[in-house]
Order: structure tokens, then sequence, then C-alpha cells
């Protein structure tokens, strides 16, 4: 849909939790299509996330050549390893509803490229998962959870983008190089784009028992009463996470178990499904 409008108003409603959200108008860059990058900026800050993060990501995820300028494109999709661009929101949902028909689809959705196969059913439609506002809202929130989750904003861009470790060391490699380019990207207005509370639970909150110090400033973006710039951030969040320690003993970390249900699997694990219930039935009777 060439000379897309400057400014399209889509109103989704979709229960939530927490309550009801409303995905707004999105702001357009200079090429007429929404400015992923920028409205990147936006959410993140909103978020309380570092600095530039959702911008790199985005990026990295959609980035197409337009106009020999590199930037995050909307209408974006990743089709089981391929990569696909299109002119138009029109298109691309076109693709994407065909793609999906049989259901859950490994498929790469939008401006940070959310897997339909993993995260689809976030979403109260295919019209709202591709929808940039909410494609970055929901991004924002994932990435926190990751960082809850491996307690750093390392692991959590590694595992943004896979838990093998290998392909998330290779994908924090680029989001290196990404993040210098876009880290001063200029926030663009996306007007009240909070669904439920989560800009309120997003924002980050250290705690004084275990972030003191270069830690604590890190954390906050200030030092001194001054905004950290992102070189500065970023140098501090390599800091926190502290020289090797020799090891000198070995402990089982446990947690609150998060158990995956059968329509969450798939492949072998789902064939099996039997066998894995009879294991944490062993394993329940002897912890």
């Amino acid at each position: 849909m060439k000379g897309f409008a400057r400014i399209i108003g889509l109103f989704c409603l979709v229960g939530l939790a927490s309550g009801v959200f409303a995905v707004p108008a999105f702001a357009a860059s200079p090429t007429g299509v929404p400015h992923c990058e920028g409205m990147a900026a936006e959410v993140g800050r909103r978020a309380g996330l570092p600095q530039g993060y959702l911008p790199a990501i985005s990026r990295i995820e959609s980035g197409r050549q337009v106009k020999n300028e590199r930037m995050a494109w909307p209408w974006t999709l990743n089709h089981s390893g391929k990569g696909l661009y299109f002119e138009s929101r029109a298109e691309a949902l076109a693709y994407l509803k065909e793609a999906t028909k049989k259901g859950r689809t490994n498929i790469d959705v939008g401006c940070m490229q959310i897997n339909h196969y993993w995260h689809g059913h976030q979403f109260a439609s295919l019209e709202e998962m591709i929808e940039p506002a909410r494609n970055i809202e929901y991004a924002a929130s994932y990435l926190k959870e990751l960082y809850d989750r491996h307690g750093s904003w390392v692991e959590a861009i590694k595992h943004y983008h896979s838990p093998d470790e290998a392909r998330g060391a290779r994908y924090f490699r680029g989001f290196e190089a990404a993040h210098r380019r876009v880290k001063d990207t200029a926030p663009t207005a996306v007007a009240s784009t909070v669904y439920g509370n989560f800009f309120d639970f997003a924002v980050q909150k250290p705690s004084a028992s275990h972030r003191t110090g270069t830690d604590a400033a890190f954390v906050q973006g200030m030092q001194g009463g001054r905004p950290l710039g992102a070189d500065e951030v970023y140098d501090r969040l390599l800091a926190a996470l502290g020289p090797d320690a020799a090891v000198t003993g070995f402990t089982l970390w446990q947690s609150e178990p998060h158990l995956a249900k059968r329509t969450q699997t798939r492949g072998v694990v789902r064939q099996k499904w039997s066998a894995v219930e009879s294991f944490r039935s062993e394993l329940a009777r002897d912890p």
C-alpha cells in the first residue's frame, strides 16, 4: 500500500488480566511507513529499558536497506528462515494469514520479529501481532521478562534470539554493532501505548540488598546527577557482571517450577508426552 498514511488510527481492544488495552495511532517515518526504531526508542524509554536496546534489536531483527540506509522495516516476516519484506501492511498480513491457516507456525512477525509459534497466543489476532506499537510493546515486556529470568541484559539479549549459547553469543556481537549505530535514535511519539500496567511493572526497580555502588549507578542510568550516555551504560553493564570467580563448590539452584504443557510442545516431545509425564511423576516422588 504505497503512499501509506502518515498517521493511521488503530484501536484494538483485548481483555487482559490487568484491564483493557488499546493500540493507538502510530507515527510514520520519512519513507511513509511506521518508524520501528523511533517507536522502539520511545517504548523502551517508557519501559525503563537501557537506552537504545530496543532500537538495536529492531534493526537486527527486521533491518532492510532503504535508500542507501539500513532501517528496521515493519512489514517484515521470516518464514522458517526465509526473510520476506513487503511494501505494505496489507501484503504482509495477507501472507501471514495464509501461512498460519493451519495453526501455530514458525514465522517471525513485524518490527521486533516476534515468533508466531511461541508467542502468537499472546495476541488477540494477527492484525494485532503485526501492528508496530503492539509488536514493540510485547518485545519490551518479553525482554524485561528475560532480564528477570537470567539476571543480566547481556543474557536477556542473547536469549531474545536463542537459548543456544553459541547462537546467542553471535547475536550479541551483532547487537553491539547495531547498538553503536542506533543508540542515539530519537524517540518517535507513540501516544498512549500503555496497555494494562505494562509500563509500571517494566520500570527497573533495583534492590538495595544486592545492587550497590557502580552497579546501582548503572541500573539507574545516572551518575553524579547526570544521565549516563549509551556507551557508559554498556560499560557499566559489563562491569556489573563482575570478574570471573574461582569455583569452590557446587550449589543446585532451584526455582519455582514452570512446567510446559503438552499444547506448548511439538515434534518428538509431543509424541512422547506420556513419557514426559511419567518422568515428572518420578521426580515428584523423589525430590
